[in-house]
């Protein structure tokens, strides 16, 4: 298990200084810019250097919460992971819509570790979105259990069959890599608090549940 657990981190590290390697380079190629003369390419630096910036920090505010390590103890802020996730989707393709009502401590509320995998889920249901789409977030609490269902919609939805093996934990552990073990992760989060997820694929619909038992 420790050989796996080092494997993941290893391919979670590489994920992730991928994923930032996008904004942390535009910041760099602005600085370079800032050497020219001309008043317009100055400004054009200057925009293209502050909205990067603004990129990369929304990135690592959210895989912080997405990937780090989190104290079991306790109820996660919504609304703070609201304003994260708000941040994280404001700059490409994908709309996110997370009702307030779905946000509010007094209506519902989540372990820190399931609002870890709250996250976690919704970069799934982003990556189906190849070409954009909305992203919506709803919270529901009965009497037996607390659900959190996110839906993915656009045309078209693709979602590979390996990122859902890699979810359920039947993706052999030979095959990990970059790619999927974002989703292997996060199956393995999902079952570690002996939560359940259960997944509906459409042509321009994608729909994910994490279902915990109260009992």
């Amino acid at each position: 298990m420790q050989d796996l657990n080092l494997k993941i981190a290893e391919l979670l590290c590489t994920r992730l200084c991928h994923d930032l390697t996008g904004p942390i380079g535009a910041v760099n190629n602005g600085v370079e810019f800032l050497g020219d003369d001309s008043a317009d390419m100055l400004s054009q630096a200057v925009e293209l250097i502050g909205n990067s910036a603004r990129d990369a920090v929304s990135r690592l505010q959210f895989y912080r919460q997405a990937y780090g390590r989190v104290n079991t103890g306790g109820e996660a802020n919504l609304e703070e992971l609201k304003h994260v996730c708000s941040q994280f989707f404001g700059h490409g393709k994908v709309r996110l819509e997370w009702p307030d009502i779905h946000a509010g401590g007094a209506t519902i509320s989540i372990s820190r570790n399931f609002g870890r995998i709250l996250l976690n889920v919704l970069l799934l249901g982003a990556e189906s979105l190849i070409r954009g789409g909305t992203l919506s977030v709803s919270l529901s609490a009965d009497e037996n259990q607390k659900t959190a269902t996110i839906r993915a919609v656009g045309k078209p939805i693709k979602m590979e069959e390996e990122t859902l093996k890699a979810l359920a934990g039947t993706l052999p552990q030979s095959e990990l890599s970059p790619r999927n073990v974002q989703p292997y992760a996060t199956g393995l989060l999902i079952r570690e608090i002996g939560a359940e997820c259960s997944h509906e694929l459409g042509e321009d619909v994608f729909t994910l549940r994490i279902s915990k038992s109260l009992a």
